[in-house]
């Protein structure tokens, strides 16, 4: 999936696997990014139905709708990735659910 090429999406993704329910300042402190980057990414990762908002009063809380699908694709691509997060949290999810 072309969200997993770019780096934002692909933090942002990592850090939803980990800590489902953050949101926009929590992802931006998290990920090094503006909250500006940080909120046009969720837009397209929600609009592409990978995401979902979650809206209580001003706040929206993101999740992932199938974070073991995005976790399998991770680990199938991570070759294409020389990214240092991606390795540690294939680590981590692998240990977590051995096949």
């Amino acid at each position: 999936m072309s969200f997993l090429r770019k780096s934002g999406c692909r933090h942002i993704l990592l850090q939803l696997l980990n800590n489902p329910g953050l949101n926009n300042k929590e992802l931006s402190q998290a990920v090094g990014l503006s909250p500006s980057t940080i909120s046009w990414n969720l837009n397209k990762l929600v609009e592409a139905g990978i995401i979902e908002r979650e809206k209580t009063g001003r706040i929206s809380k993101f999740t992932i709708n199938d974070p073991s699908a995005i976790a399998e694709l991770l680990i199938c691509y991570k070759e294409s990735f020389l990214d240092t997060l991606v390795d540690g949290f294939i680590e981590m999810w692998e240990f977590k659910n051995p096949k």
